[in-house]
């Protein structure tokens, strides 16, 4: 007699995990309870034992996302708020790199339950260690996730447009935007990132710390 193995339980963040590679393969608008049912090999309706709907389904999915990026997140009591927030935009953005077909959800949406409270003070604190009162770090971190939801969907959207082949110019006014696709596209995606919270960086120090 064969051993079955024996089933997993349902789970919240289980059904998460399954959506998220759901979506990965297929796509978010494909998503829906009966083919994420099939996926995990339960009846549809036994999924709504864990998530009360679809759109508790999305939310469930940005938790579970704001889990990997808060998992590879690690800051270190020694280091400068610098580090601190080039290791939190690098964490947030290597995980939505992963994950491209979910990025009308992860940047549209905010995360609910603890993960989203986690994520929001691990921001939070970050501008405070660099010295910020609570309002100039409201500014700074609207400021900054703004940059970080922008950048990403660049990267996935216009700069891939910028790398198809275009017709050759045939006015100034062509040839000038050629030119500054090409300027855009000498940079390596990851040196776009890195120079783009630089510049962040630096904007913040400027105009909310003490000069000197």
């Amino acid at each position: 007699m064969v051993n079955e193995k024996p089933r997993v339980p349902l789970s919240r963040h289980r059904i998460a995990e399954a959506a998220i590679a759901f979506v990965d393969t297929h796509g978010l608008a494909k998503l829906s309870m009966r083919k994420l049912g099939a996926e995990l090999d339960v009846e549809a309706m036994s999924l709504y034992n864990h998530v009360e709907n679809k759109e508790d389904l999305f939310d469930a999915i940005v938790e579970s996302f704001v889990g990997e990026v808060l998992g590879s997140y690690q800051p270190d009591a020694e280091s400068d708020w610098q580090d601190d927030a080039h290791a939190l935009c690098s964490a947030w953005r290597t995980h939505a790199l992963r994950h491209p077909n979910l990025i009308e959800l992860i940047t549209t949406r905010d995360a609910q339950g603890q993960l989203g409270t986690d994520l929001l003070l691990a921001a939070y604190r970050i501008f405070t260690k660099a010295g910020l009162s609570t309002k100039d770090a409201a500014i700074a971190f609207t400021t900054a996730t703004s940059w970080l939801n922008g950048i990403v969907r660049q990267e996935l959207g216009i700069m891939r447009e910028f790398e198809l082949k275009l017709p050759e110019p045939t006015s100034d006014i062509e040839r000038e935007l050629a030119d500054f696709q090409a300027a855009c596209l000498a940079w390596t995606p990851e040196q776009r990132f890195t120079s783009g919270l630089a510049t962040l960086i630096a904007g913040v120090e400027h105009r909310f710390l003490p000069k000197g």
